[in-house]
């Protein structure tokens, strides 16, 4: 062999032979492991585990609180034996029916639970919709698929009666697939949609419009003069205020609830400018909690598709983005921070019942929801079985824009995959869903019938076709009649209007120089009224003055923060109390501790607001710092109930108290704060 190709063969020997060493150094064992968390950390997103969690933990702990009660329901006083409640499974194999190892009584246990959540009220208070039937059903399919290495859990159920052995899984048995069905057929005999009812701009106009008359703009600057009257009116001021904004934004940006929720200051940038001749000022938005988009960053690093400029839309008030979120957050400054926002404030933070904002956390889905429906009621929204939910402004933006925006300003299908954060290999039938589903019932539908001029739906897309045509003679008519009819009636309430309100004047400033309201006095049932203009209620360093018989503006019972593994910082909920008995409120400027309150700001009017919780806290740090000296171990010692949550600590000490006499409740119609118990 010539020694040139046996030296070319020994190389490629030796290159052979270190890529088969490479190779060997992963063992069986590395690969088992790498495939076991490749599965868990690509399989399913975190949300959808954590759903899926605590689906299982609500199934198992229903079970145990059922088999509970079924002892007093099946064994009264005096009775010998229990009699089974079903030939084919018995209480004790009930008992296991949610255990890795399926049995015979796992289908019906399964059907059970599904059954209470959506057919019967005891669970929660309510019956639960389809969802929750899919997601509980899915939650055990991926439970019991998973429970065995070998697979002996997957696939069509069967038990076999003689070797009294499982096979396949429970969740595939007919009887839970019934009961899954059921719930759909249910949902969708009474009207509930596949999805939410989108959010559209006729909607959103008259949201707006009623939200500034139940709450004007021009209520920010009558706040200065008067902080005394601002605790009374801070939950109707501050929701209206962060559901324009939120609204706004949503319908804008096409977000879900949950995504617009989470956006902190550091993902809005305010007074930008664009990069060409014209310097058009903007706003930028970026959106790093898009569904999907945390996948794709880990793959890609940061993209530019989360960044949207935000630009003024004087013609379209009621979605002006940019007007109502520099609202919000000058608001943010002055009256919820005090300060300029810092990076990780939530620029939607929590607000509760009365109206005080919780800074450290987000605001909920229920919140948003809840005051989704206030606002669709007040506005005399009429939505029939339909509901406006989490999905109703990225369905109604989206809408708008692909097709019911003015002729000449319908975006293209490229720009609605872009701007609505759908990547290019997602399945179309999810554009479909938003764009084209309400589009289908038009041109499908024909319930206007009667109507005196026949519209061409079928020709043209959304009937433009019909706006070209020229005019019949009937359809003057009617278009004349109806608007001498919309005349008389604007001038007779303008008529009544200036009898009523002589004094009454329209200031045409509020937006751009377009929105006209009129700046006669609130109700006196707000206690405010304009004063001064939006530049003097910005961040003034808390130059204004008030008694010090009234609680600031800022002043709040900071919110317990529940620990969580991830979070090592996070102390025990009673050691939380403690520090806002000593500091105060850490997310506040010179927030003072609650040791240093005002003992009026506790009674009167303010007693509902904050003497209960304040109550609390202070029971709970005088028993550690004035009985136990601040001795860390022995007052968990003497109260374990500490490792068990505020509540149940809270609970003990008052106990405790009542057992000694130090604590006696008042004898009258209501509960005095020291009888009071943390809900």
């Amino acid at each position: 062999m010539p020694a040139a190709h046996r030296n070319k063969c020994s190389v490629t020997s030796k290159k052979s032979s270190d890529r088969k060493t490479a190779t060997e150094k992963l063992s069986l064992k590395t690969l088992i492991s790498t495939a076991e968390a490749s599965k868990d950390k690509h399989g399913f997103a975190q949300s959808t585990i954590g759903s899926y969690e605590r689906a299982l933990h609500q199934a198992q702990k229903w079970l145990q609180g059922q088999l509970e009660a079924e002892a007093s329901f099946e064994c009264p006083p005096g009775c010998l034996d229990i009699a089974e409640p079903s030939e084919s499974w018995t209480l004790e194999e009930l008992r296991s029916a949610f255990e890795k190892t399926p049995n015979r009584a796992s289908p019906a246990a399964l059907t059970l639970f599904i059954a209470t959540r959506c057919f019967t009220k005891s669970f929660n208070g309510k019956e639960s919709k389809k969802g929750i039937a899919e997601q509980t059903h899915a939650a055990w399919k991926k439970f019991w698929d998973n429970s065995d290495p070998n697979g002996l859990y997957r696939g069509q159920w069967h038990w076999d009666p003689e070797k009294k052995i499982a096979r396949g899984n429970p969740a595939h048995a007919p009887e839970v697939r019934e009961i899954v069905n059921a719930v759909i057929a249910r949902d969708a005999a009474l009207g509930e949609r596949q999805h939410s009812a989108a959010m559209s701009k006729e909607y959103m106009d008259r949201i707006m419009a009623w939200s500034e008359q139940e709450c004007p703009q021009e209520v920010l600057s009558s706040i200065i003069p008067s902080l005394n009257h601002f605790v009374e009116v801070r939950l109707k001021v501050t929701k209206h205020l962060l559901m324009r904004a939120f609204a706004s934004s949503g319908w804008t940006l096409w977000t879900r609830n949950f995504e617009l929720a989470k956006l902190r200051a550091k993902h809005y940038k305010q007074h930008m400018r664009t990069q060409d001749e014209y310097q058009w000022e903007y706003d930028e938005c970026h959106l790093e909690q898009r569904k999907g988009w945390q996948h794709q960053m880990s793959r890609e690093g940061d993209l530019e598709s989360h960044k949207y400029e935000i630009h003024l839309q004087p013609e379209m008030p009621s979605v002006d983005m940019h007007f109502h979120m520099n609202i919000w957050m000058n608001f943010l400054k002055a009256f919820v921070y005090g300060r300029e926002l810092e990076p990780n404030d939530f620029i939607f933070p929590s607000v509760t019942s009365t109206g005080t904002v919780q800074p450290e956390v987000p605001i909920s889905h229920n919140t948003i929801q809840k005051w989704l429906d206030e606002f669709a009621e007040g506005a005399n929204i009429e939505l029939g079985t339909t509901r406006l939910t989490t999905h109703c402004f990225r369905r109604g933006g989206a809408q708008y824009r692909f097709m019911y925006a003015p002729i000449g300003k319908c975006w293209s299908l490229t720009t609605i995959r872009w701007w609505g954060g759908w990547t290019q290999g997602e399945h179309r039938d999810t554009l479909i869903r938003y764009l084209l589903d309400e589009l289908y019932h038009y041109e499908d539908g024909h319930g206007d019938a009667l109507h005196p001029i026949k519209s061409e739906r079928s020709t043209s897309l959304l009937n433009e076709s019909g706006s070209l045509q020229v005019p019949t003679v009937a359809s003057m008519t009617q278009i004349l009649k109806a608007g001498l009819d919309e005349f008389a009636q604007n001038f007779q309430a303008t008529t009544c209007h200036s009898h009523r309100c002589p004094s009454a004047t329209c200031d045409g400033a509020a937006h751009h120089g377009e929105r006209r309201t009129c700046s006669s006095t609130m109700p006196s049932s707000t206690g405010i009224q304009p004063a001064v203009s939006r530049s003097q209620w910005e961040v003034n360093g808390g130059s204004s003055s008030q008694s010090p018989d009234e609680p600031d503006v800022f002043l709040r019972i900071p919110k317990i923060i529940k620990p969580r593994k991830d979070r090592l910082d996070v102390p025990p909920r009673w050691r939380q109390v403690v520090d806002h008995w000593l500091k105060g409120d850490p997310s506040v400027k010179n927030s003072p501790p609650l040791k240093d309150w005002n003992q009026k700001w506790i009674k009167g009017r303010y007693k509902k607001m904050y003497g209960q919780v304040y109550y609390q806290h202070k029971l709970v740090a005088t028993e550690f710092l004035e009985r136990f000296k601040g001795d860390e171990a022995a007052f968990r010692q003497a109260w374990p109930e500490a490792m068990e949550g505020f509540t149940a600590l809270f609970n003990a000490i008052q106990r405790d108290r009542k057992a000694k006499g130090l604590s006696k409740p008042r004898n009258s119609k209501y509960r005095s704060l020291e009888s009071s118990a943390i809900v």
